[in-house]
């Protein structure tokens, strides 16, 4: 569960309104989406033939990841594959197990013995004792049980050979498809649960621990660049091809035909076309009306909880911070351009496409922004990075919340105060336990104007045993009279959002997003990478320091 923000999911955004800015309005007009607002689902295009082609040909046409030859990529996919079919028959056997559950309670509830024609002797005429009644109905019930414990057995096996074939074919050493995951420290515990559960026949479980590797791997780090890649762009194009042709030969079609027709015949249209687009997209069309209940927030899929004005102004982590979050992790091709993978230390690097839509600074009301925020917003960068590091995930929390990380990224600090001041968690409100750090920051380097910058930050950390998640919130305040830059020093703003996924708590797969004020940076994909890299690397640097 998660910690710390019990009873919070229903929480309205502590009072504060949204800005309606950025609302998009419907038209009656009958147009296709632009390809960049559509969102590709990875658990549909894996399983749809066409889609599913597509995404095995770009694993086998990549030479390279990490020291994972292409083959093995090909391995992972397939076993992920067999996994799911493992699942779907445990799925089916445990409606089965079921259905003859309640046939046999109903069964018994009717009391149902063998009618007249089926007993071994003739008692027509015979007047039958209770305690022979009694017999007959013992016999009636031993044989129903016996045909019940045979179907279960047969189901039985058959799990027990799908799960014995997914052992042989991919997780034994040396065999033919064997799947190779990060290290040999993983490969082997991997092993080691599975063979042990395997042992002792507990199957609803079985895969779990692999299940979510081969997911982090294929849908979070292989996915978002396949999405990004020239073979499924030359996939959209064609898709889109088909639909102005199509489009074209309605209007052929019904060339002459009466209005109202042309209306229903398009109405039509639109509806098959929306289908389509269901069936591989999510839709990016973000309500942020609905975005005020937290609730909807967390249920529906494609709702983004944009960063507001508000927000901004707040001195504590809020749960909104969290849903924020959530939008963050899940890659979305409308918001982050792939800049660069860099295959040894799995680095996948991502640029935010246009910084409004992650947040919107016009306030609901006349109020006036001073000339030193307008400048801050000028110069937002938003920056997005994936990895993987040799450690678990509560060892990486520990060196990020360490002043020695935080005096030395996003960038280096002359002073940091850690807890520059302390607020309680307020279920009421959706506030979560927060600490204010405060950081002065004298580098000339992403800075052109003259003297010291003061950046305030609201931090708090969450994790989420269920899902092995751990979270660290960083959010910058502005806007804020309890929070100004003392004498000449100048506000600035970084927010860092990093989320960790742990890994059999000996490694863990970092999101790591990044929005702040670069003044005076030029080339902003070099400043991507150089962020990535000195991320990654420091955190190793420091994880020996600290053994």
């Amino acid at each position: 569960m998660l910690s710390n923000v019990a009873n919070t999911t229903t929480t309205t955004h502590s009072g504060y309104p949204l800005s309606p800015s950025g609302l998009s309005n419907k038209t009656n007009e009958l147009i296709i989406n632009p390809i960049v607002q559509q969102e590709p689902v990875f658990e549909q295009i894996i399983t749809i033939p066409e889609t599913e082609v597509l995404f095995r040909k770009y694993l086998e046409d990549q030479q390279h990841y990490n020291l994972l030859s292409t083959s093995t990529l090909v391995n992972n996919f397939e076993c992920y594959k067999s996994i799911l079919r493992f699942k779907d028959t445990l799925r089916k056997v445990k409606e089965e197990k079921q259905s003859i559950k309640n046939n046999s309670q109903l069964q018994q509830q009717s009391n149902i013995t063998f009618n007249e024609q089926e007993r071994p002797f003739n008692f027509m005429n015979a007047n039958i004792l209770p305690e022979d009644e009694e017999h007959y109905s013992l016999q009636e019930n031993k044989i129903m049980n016996n045909t019940d414990n045979t179907v279960m057995n047969k189901s039985n096996d058959l799990i027990s050979i799908e799960a014995y074939n997914i052992k042989e074919t991919y997780l034994t050493y040396g065999a033919y498809k064997e799947v190779i995951l990060y290290d040999f420290k993983v490969n082997q515990q991997i092993r080691n649960i599975l063979f042990n559960k395997l042992k002792l026949k507990e199957y609803n479980n079985l895969f779990l621990e692999l299940e979510r590797i081969l997911i982090l791997q294929l849908k979070f780090d292989i996915f978002p660049r396949f999405v990004r890649s020239k073979l499924w762009n030359d996939f959209l194009k064609k898709r889109e091809e088909s639909k102005k042709n199509r489009r074209n030969e309605f209007l052929n079609d019904y060339l002459g035909a009466s209005k109202q027709k042309i209306e229903e015949e398009e109405d039509n249209l639109k509806e098959l076309e929306e289908n389509e687009d269901a069936v591989l997209f999510h839709s990016t069309l973000h309500n942020y009306e609905e975005s005020q209940n937290l609730s909807i927030v967390e249920e529906e899929e494609g709702i983004y909880p944009l960063y507001n004005y508000y927000d901004y102004i707040r001195d504590h982590v809020n749960i909104r911070d969290l849903f924020f979050c959530k939008e963050i992790y899940r890659d979305d091709v409308a918001l982050f351009d792939l800049v660069k993978v860099i295959t040894k230390d799995f680095i996948t690097i991502f640029i935010g496409k246009d910084k409004s839509k992650f947040f919107d600074y016009i306030p609901t009301t006349n109020i006036k922004i001073s000339n030193d925020i307008q400048r801050l917003l000028k110069k937002m960068l938003a920056i997005k990075f994936v990895g993987h590091l040799a450690l678990p995930s509560d060892k990486v929390m520990e060196i990020v919340k360490s002043k020695s990380f935080q005096m030395k990224f996003p960038f280096k600090s002359n002073f940091y105060d850690s807890e520059y001041r302390v607020y309680e968690e307020n279920e009421n409100l959706g506030n979560l336990p927060t600490r204010i750090t405060k950081k002065v920051i004298g580098d000339k380097i992403l800075f052109n104007t003259i003297g010291k910058h003061t950046l305030y930050n609201a931090e708090s950390e969450i994790k989420d045993s269920e899902k092995d998640l751990y979270i660290h919130i960083s959010k910058t305040i502005l806007l804020n009279d309890d929070y100004l830059p003392e004498g000449k020093s100048q506000q600035s703003s970084v927010s860092l959002y990093l989320i960790l996924n742990d890994i059999l708590n000996i490694r863990c797969r970092y999101t790591c997003f990044i929005v702040g004020h670069f003044e005076n940076v030029t080339n902003s994909k070099k400043l991507a990478i150089d962020l990535a890299q000195s991320f990654h690397r420091l955190i190793e640097q420091l994880s020996i320091v600290n053994h």
